[in-house]
């Protein structure tokens, strides 16, 4: 279920209602951040090895070779994934 995250003002500026206005300031905020996106690369000179396209860190490695490739940079929390159309 996709959720769907709104400015609190733009709401408020379309009520006509104190009283929904009042509700809509009651309202929790949401923790939410803009979604990053990256792609794994291959780092430069190293064979095998790999870098967040974002940020540049290096993804590390057990006992040379990793647990398969994460959804996620361990640094930056980019999202590495394919972009669901």
């Amino acid at each position: 279920m996709a959720t769907d995250f709104i400015s609190r003002e733009a709401a408020i500026d379309m009520c006509d209602d104190d009283g929904d206005i009042i509700r809509i300031r009651n309202i929790p905020a949401a923790d939410v951040r803009p979604v990053v996106r990256g792609k794994w690369k291959h780092k430069p000179g190293h064979d095998g090895e790999w870098l967040c396209g974002v940020c540049n860190h290096d993804l590390e490695f057990i006992d040379g070779r990793t647990m398969g490739m994460p959804n996620f940079c361990p640094n930056c929390g980019a999202d590495m994934r394919e972009k669901a159309e």
